[in-house]
């Protein structure tokens, strides 16, 4: 088989960020950075808790008081 055909069958699907993926524009990556700060490490951190984070952020603010 050519090694072009090989390439076209095997090809990669496009690259979605987790942000795209959650249906925000802000940059879930920053925030994921701050979580894994060197000064203090705390363990690993989950790839879905800058976005869980950032929906709690917003919601917070966006929620009229009672």
């Amino acid at each position: 088989m050519d090694k072009a055909v090989q390439r076209q069958r095997h090809a990669r699907a496009e690259a979605i960020s987790r942000s795209a993926r959650a249906g925000y524009n802000s940059q879930s990556a920053r925030i994921h950075s701050h979580f894994e700060d060197p000064k203090q490490p705390a363990g690993p951190v989950g790839a879905t808790a800058a976005v869980d984070t950032g929906a709690a952020i917003l919601e917070y603010h966006y929620t009229p008081e009672c």
